[in-house]
């Protein structure tokens, strides 16, 4: 049996890099340059003081400052996890003097070199943001070599938009993940280091992308996060388990302290575009629907246009945050209750509180917060009707702002009876802080908007317990670690929901990184079993159009059934079983695994994911694949146990050994075209 945990051998070495690295007298593993060139932290001139407290079980957190003669005060603060071999760290730069600073630029959160001591290069796996194009999340191989430096940036300043901060890099001996999470505009540069017969080791560097700036008296600046997380060996298997045992357990959010459970979540929208055409009648009559047929959801999903949009709509009116009393009397409370009351569902309501459009409540009251941009002003005044047209952004980096912000969505969230706070971010904001900087403050807008980001999720989540945030940009543009850690993306990309092959390719990939993550069946229109298990994630989303005559409920409700038999699974191991691809030629598949061994003790006492010993098997022969039939070879399996298996397309149930499992394989044949299998195995003994 494989262990998706860190050995001691692991942890020790990443304890040895960060004391060779923070506590020694070496220059610590960032930089930046003061008055032009780069500050030497290991000077004699700069004062060195490290304090340490222990967080958790797991955690320990390391303060080290670095206090100047300059007035500038260098504050790291790294926390260490002793179960898995991860270490990270942000900076603070604080001006302690009573003028100016000095210019600070090239403050690089990550400045290191590793893999120096081994022989072999290490190739650098990466996979692509999302984009709204087919290509989202694709993964490429950067293999190094004397000179091939490599540079990666985000595009617009939304995280993960183009670009996907996150990283691996492997070689024959060990390997290496680096994560740069950053909700601005970052960038990434890998640099092998030449010798005169070879290289010697990567250097990694990862900033904030523009920042060139003085500091005002008792003013801050931070860093992005950097992460390192150490692993030795080199199974891809293990290297992934890795990954997802820690962000589910260290990462993800758990309202409560309970990690949150696969849902059905009913999305309204297709039928009332978003929430333009519907009124309080017409979302009972909607709930009626499901409630009248037997069908229970867990949440009702209600998206934009809630708000007083007259006489526009939902795009052109982000800004005031108030229900519009004249289609909803009652306001979105009624229809809270209602779904509680009919079919047992909470809540989630769409709120995007960083666009202001002219006419709205933030933008004519508080012009001061808002942030123009030319490009945007410039279509206003030639066609006010474009989609962006006059859009502002709301700097929540003002202290007044945030404050105006959350007091607002907190407070409709309690009068509302919301249980997820849906926010989307249909906006490109690099270009609002770049036109609004003052001299000789380049990148200052951003890195307090981005400090006051954080702050505003945690302030809702602080004062609504149980909450959780649904984290959208227009799709999955804003999924870097430390949003992650604060919500989770039920809305991974606006990439056109019908295009089965390319979701495939989608899931291959953002199952390696994120273990939740939704996934639309839209349009669903009960196309077949091979669209609707295209979306089989742990978010599943209702169909939409159940008021067409002869919308088969007892079909939705055999496929939501199967759903509920296997959604539990995907947060167990992920084995991919074949390749990534987006081609109709191929198979694309997945295995989850949830072993019987101690490693997933997080996930113990929450409900089916003591089933340990279970999993499935998910297939998908896209439309022009020459090939019927395939033996499958599952993965970290009981090799003596004897396992149930049932093929859903069938109905039979078999038993296999373990060992035939993982060794001959799983004969699986499909005759359709396109078609899909979904397997179901259970331990028995």
């Amino acid at each position: 049996m494989k262990s998706y945990i860190s050995t001691q051998e692991e942890i020790d070495r990443m304890y040895n890099w960060f004391e060779s690295n923070f506590l020694g007298s070496a220059e610590p593993p960032f930089s930046f340059n003061y008055s032009g060139k780069r500050l030497a932290l290991s000077d004699k001139n700069v004062k060195k003081v490290i304090s340490l407290r222990i967080l958790d079980s797991m955690r320990t957190e390391y303060n080290v400052s670095y206090n100047t003669d300059f007035g500038l005060c260098i504050k790291c603060v790294a926390v260490l996890n002793k179960k898995y071999a991860e270490c990270e760290w942000k900076l603070y730069l604080k001006n302690v003097s009573d003028c100016d600073s000095d210019i600070i630029s090239e403050l690089n959160a990550i400045d290191t070199v590793l893999f120096a001591e081994d022989k072999e290069m290490p190739v650098l796996y990466h996979f692509d943001g999302d984009n709204d194009v087919r290509t989202g999340y694709r993964p490429s191989e950067q293999i190094f070599y004397k000179r091939c430096e490599k540079t990666y940036c985000n595009y617009g300043g939304r995280p993960t938009n183009l670009e996907f901060p996150y990283y691996r890099f492997q070689n024959n001996i060990k390997g290496c993940y680096f994560i740069l999470s950053w909700q601005g505009q970052w960038e990434t540069t890998f640099s092998p280091i030449p010798t005169d017969f070879a290289t010697q080791g990567v250097r990694i560097r990862g900033k904030q992308q523009n920042l060139t700036c003085r500091l005002h008296p008792d003013e801050t600046i931070v860093s992005p996060m950097a992460v390192l997380y150490f692993y030795d060996g080199c199974d891809d298997f293990r290297t992934v388990n890795l990954w997802r045992h820690w962000f589910i357990e260290c990462n993800m959010p758990h309202p409560e302290g309970k990690l949150i459970p696969p849902f059905f979540i009913n999305y309204s929208g297709k039928i009332f575009y978003e929430m333009i055409y519907a009124t309080e009648q017409k979302i009972f009559d909607y709930i009626d629907k499901y409630a009248d047929n037997g069908i229970n959801f867990d949440y009702l999903w209600l998206d934009a246009g809630w708000y007083d949009m007259a006489p526009i709509d939902w795009w052109h009116c982000t800004g005031t945050w108030k229900v519009d009393k004249k289609r909803f009397p009652n306001g979105i409370r009624a229809l809270s209750v209602y779904a509680r009351k009919r079919v047992g569902a909470k809540t989630m309501l769409w709120f995007e509180p960083e666009r202001a459009n002219p006419g709205t409540e933030i933008y004519e009251e508080h012009p001061e917060w808002c942030l123009k941009c030319a490009e945007y002003e410039d279509i206003y005044k030639k066609d006010p009707g474009y989609m962006r047209a006059g859009s502002r952004l709301v700097n929540i980096g003002i202290k007044e702002a945030q404050d105006f912000i959350v007091n607002r969505i907190d407070s409709l969230i309690k009068s509302e009876g919301l249980s997820i706070y849906r926010e989307d971010f249909n906006f490109e904001p690099y270009n609002c802080w770049a036109e609004n900087e003052e001299p000789e403050r380049t990148g200052i807008l951003e890195n307090h908007y981005c400090t006051g980001f954080l702050e505003f999720y945690d302030r809702l989540l602080e004062d609504n317990p149980g909450l959780f945030i649904d984290n959208c940009a227009s799709g999955g543009r804003r999924n870097d670690l430390e949003t992650m850690r604060r919500s989770i993306p039920l809305h991974k990309t606006d990439y056109d929901y019908s295009d089965t092959t390319v979701k495939h390719g989608f899931h291959h990939s953002l199952f390696q990184w994120f273990p939740f993550f939704g996934s639309f069946d839209m349009p669903a229109d009960q196309k077949d079993i091979y669209y609707h298990r295209s979306c089989l994630l742990l978010s599943f989303s209702g169909c939409d159009n159940v008021f067409r005559e002869g919308f088969d409920f007892e079909l939705l409700k055999k496929w939501m059934e199967e759903w509920k038999e296997n959604a539990y699974c995907l947060y167990g191991d992920y084995y991919p079983v074949t390749p990534y691809s987006i081609d109709d030629q191929s198979w694309i598949g997945w295995q989850f695994d949830l072993p019987v061994n101690d490693d997933l003790q997080y996930l113990k006492g929450e409900g089916d994911y003591n089933k340990n010993g279970e999993g499935m098997l998910q297939l998908f022969m896209r439309k022009d694949s020459p090939y019927k039939t395939a033996k499958i070879k599952l993965h970290g399996l009981q090799p003596r146990g004897i396992y149930s298996v049932k093929n859903y397309n069938t109905g039979i149930i078999s038993e296999y050994t373990g060992n035939y499992l993982m060794n001959d394989g799983l004969e699986v044949e499909m005759t359709k075209s396109p078609d899909s299998a979904l397997y179901h195995y259970t331990l028995i003994k």
